[in-house]
C-alpha cells in the first residue's frame, strides 16, 4: 500500500475544509483572497528553502507574500482580501511568529512592472512550479481558481441546505397534521351546532370528512394495509403520498444544485466532480435524515400528540426514512471507493483502510445495511425478539461509527448523531411509568364524555379469555357503559361446559367475529354522535376495520374516527 501524495489528500480530507470555507466567504467576504491562495497553492517558492513546509512559505518567503499580494491587487477590487490578510496574519504570528508585512509594500509595482513579472498559467501550476522569484499568476488561472472556490461554496452550501431540507420536510408533514386536526375540531364544532336537517352548509365538516374517506383512512390501493404482500406491506393512503413526496424530494436535490467548471483545481475532470460532488451530497443528506428516523421509531414522541396519528403511522414513516438513508449512505460509500480506486487503485483504496475516519464511515454503511435486512416483515412477526436486539445493537454501533466518521469535521456535524441518541434515551426513560394494563379503558370509562365502550375480542384459547377477563377488565364487564363480546375462535373450547369461567354479562360467541357488521352495528348505533373504532389485531381483521369504517363514512351524520393499533412492529 502506498502512502497518496499531496494532491490525493485533498480527494477525502478537503470536505473537512470545503464546508468551512463556504461558510467564512458567505460572511460575505470576496472570493478573490481565496482564488489567490488556490491558485499559489502548488507554486514552491524557493527563498526559504527548497524543502520549506507550506506554512513556512505562506508566512517567511517574501516571494509568495509579495506574489499574493500582487494577485489580491491586480484582481481584487480596492480593500478586498482584508479578512482573509488578517486571518493569515494571526495564523504566521501564532504558528511561526513572523508577521506579515503591510500591504503597502507592493505599492511600487507600477503595471509595467506588474507586465515585466514572470506569469504562471494552468500548466505550471498542476505541475507544481519551483520559482525563486516574484511571479504573477495569468489570468486564466486566477480565473479557473475563482470559478473552483464559486463552484464548491455553491454546492457545499447546497448540501448543506438540503440536508436540513429532511428535518422542514417532516416539520410541514407534523405541521400539516395538526393543521388537520384542527379542521375535524371545527367541523365538529359545526356539526355539534348546526342540526343537517337546518339545510345550512357545514364547509370544515364535509371537507373532515371527505379527507378521511378518500385520504387518510383508506389503505393506498383499495384494501390491503395492514396484510403483508411478500415480505412487506403497503402504508395507508395518505402515509404513501406523504412518503412518495419524501422520495421524491430526496431523489430531486440528490441530482439537482451542482455546478461544474472545465478547469477544476480541486476535483479535475467532469467525471470527478461529478462523483465527488454526489457522493458528498447524498452522505450528508443521508445524515441528516438520522434525527428523524429515531424519533419516528420511538413509540414517546411528542408529534404523536400534536397530530393524533398512532405509533403505527411514524413506524412506517421511520422504515422508509431510513431506507432511503441507506440509499444514500450506499451511494456516498460507493461514489469515493470509484474516486479512490479511479485515482490509484486497489492498493491506494486500501490505504485509506488505516484511516480513522474513513473505515468507520464504510463500517457504517455496512451496519446500516445489515439494519435494513434485518427490519423485513418475516423476521419482525416470526422472530420478534431478535429483531429488536439486533435493531438496538446494530443502531448503538452506527451512531458510534458516524461519530468517527465525522471526526474530521471538529464537531460540525456530532449533533446529528447525539440527538439520535438522546432520543432514544429519553424515550426508555418515558417507558418506565407505562406499565398499567388497559388504563385507557379505565379512563374512559370514568369520563363524563364516554357514553358507550363496545368491546369485541377475538381469543384462541379459552383460558387465556378467563384470565384477561377476571384480572385485566375486572368490575369493567357488566359497567353500564361497557358491553364485551367474546369470540373463542379455538373448537374445541366450543362446549357450554369450558365458558362457565367468563363473565354472564359477556356476550359469547363461537367462531370469528364478522367485523365490517361490527363496525356497521356501531356506526348506526353512534346516529350523529362521535365514535372510534380502534383495531388492534390481525392484519386482516385490521384492513377489514379500517375498509368498513371507510365505507360507513358515506351515509352517517356520525363522526366517525379509526385508529389501529398493529400486533406487529
Amino acid at each position: 500500500m502506498r502512502r497518496p501524495p499531496f494532491s490525493s489528500l485533498l480527494l477525502p480530507l478537503f470536505a473537512a475544509t470545503s464546508c468551512l470555507l463556504p461558510a467564512a466567504q458567505a460572511l460575505g467576504e470576496d472570493l478573490t483572497f481565496g482564488s489567490c491562495e488556490l491558485a499559489l497553492a502548488h507554486v514552491h517558492f524557493d527563498d526559504v528553502g527548497k524543502d520549506a513546509s507550506k506554512l513556512a512559505q505562506r508566512c517567511e518567503s517574501r516571494d509568495r507574500i509579495l506574489s499574493l499580494y500582487l494577485c489580491l491587487k491586480v484582481y481584487g477590487a480596492e480593500g478586498v482580501g482584508i479578512p482573509g490578510l488578517s486571518h493569515e496574519n494571526e495564523t504566521c504570528q501564532a504558528w511561526r511568529d513572523t508577521p506579515l508585512p503591510p500591504f503597502d509594500i507592493v505599492d511600487a509595482y507600477s503595471n509595467d512592472d506588474i507586465a515585466q513579472l514572470r506569469h504562471i498559467g494552468l500548466d505550471e501550476q498542476q505541475n507544481g512550479a519551483h520559482v525563486d522569484e516574484v511571479i504573477m499568476l495569468s489570468e486564466t488561472l486566477y480565473r479557473a481558481a475563482f470559478d473552483t472556490l464559486d463552484a464548491v461554496e455553491y454546492v457545499y452550501y447546497n448540501h448543506y441546505i438540503y440536508g436540513m431540507a429532511m428535518i422542514i420536510f417532516w416539520i410541514v408533514v407534523v405541521a400539516m397534521g395538526v393543521l388537520s386536526r384542527l379542521i375535524a375540531a371545527i367541523g365538529d364544532a359545526q356539526r355539534s351546532m348546526v342540526k343537517p336537517s337546518t339545510g345550512i352548509s357545514r364547509p370544515f365538516h364535509a371537507f373532515s370528512v371527505w379527507l378521511k374517506r378518500h385520504v387518510t383512512i383508506p389503505a393506498t390501493f383499495g384494501y390491503r394495509c395492514a396484510q403483508n404482500l411478500g415480505w412487506c406491506t403497503i402504508p395507508p393512503r395518505i402515509q404513501s403520498l406523504t412518503l412518495l413526496a419524501f422520495i421524491a424530494m430526496n431523489v430531486f436535490l440528490s441530482l439537482y444544485g451542482y455546478r461544474f467548471t472545465e478547469n477544476n483545481l480541486y476535483f479535475g475532470s467532469f467525471e470527478r466532480q461529478i462523483w465527488r460532488y454526489g457522493s458528498d451530497r447524498t452522505g450528508i443528506i443521508s445524515f441528516f435524515n438520522f434525527p428523524v428516523i429515531w424519533l419516528f421509531g420511538m413509540r414517546n414522541n411528542v408529534v404523536i400528540w400534536l397530530t393524533a396519528w398512532d405509533f403505527g403511522s411514524y413506524n412506517n414513516f421511520h422504515r422508509w426514512v431510513a431506507r432511503v438513508a441507506t440509499l444514500q449512505a450506499v451511494l456516498h460509500s460507493v461514489g469515493y471507493a470509484i474516486l479512490i480506486i479511479k485515482e490509484g487503485g486497489v492498493d491506494y483504496f486500501a490505504w485509506w483502510w488505516t484511516q480513522l475516519f474513513f473505515w468507520t464511515g464504510e463500517i457504517a454503511t455496512v451496519l446500516m445495511c445489515l439494519i435494513l435486512g434485518f427490519s423485513v416483515y418475516w423476521l419482525r412477526r416470526k422472530h420478534y425478539e431478535t429483531f429488536l436486539i439486533l435493531h438496538i445493537v446494530l443502531s448503538i454501533f452506527v451512531l458510534l461509527t458516524m461519530l468517527g466518521h465525522v471526526s474530521i469535521f471538529k464537531g460540525q456535524y456530532d449533533m446529528l448523531a447525539w440527538i439520535p441518541a438522546m432520543i432514544w434515551v429519553l424515550d426508555r426513560v418515558i417507558r418506565i411509568g407505562i406499565v398499567v394494563p388497559l388504563a385507557y379503558l379505565h379512563a374512559l370509562v370514568a369520563s363524563p364524555r364516554t357514553k358507550s365502550i363496545r368491546i369485541v375480542w377475538a381469543s384462541r384459547e379459552r383460558g387465556f379469555a378467563e384470565d384477561v377477563a377476571k384480572h385485566d377488565l375486572g368490575p369493567l364487564v357488566g359497567c353500564d357503559k361497557v358491553s364485551v363480546t367474546i369470540c373463542i375462535t379455538h373448537r374445541e373450547d366450543f362446549a357450554d361446559d369450558a365458558l362457565s369461567a367468563l363473565p354472564e354479562a359477556a356476550l359469547v360467541r363461537y367462531g370469528r367475529p364478522d367485523v365490517p357488521r361490527e363496525v356497521e352495528d356501531a356506526v348506526r348505533a353512534a346516529r350523529a354522535g362521535s365514535l372510534a373504532v380502534v383495531a388492534c389485531g390481525p392484519a386482516r381483521m385490521a384492513d377489514d376495520a379500517r375498509r368498513a369504517v371507510v365505507d360507513s363514512l358515506s351515509h352517517t351524520e356520525a363522526k366517525v374516527d379509526y385508529f389501529e393499533e398493529s400486533f406487529t412492529w
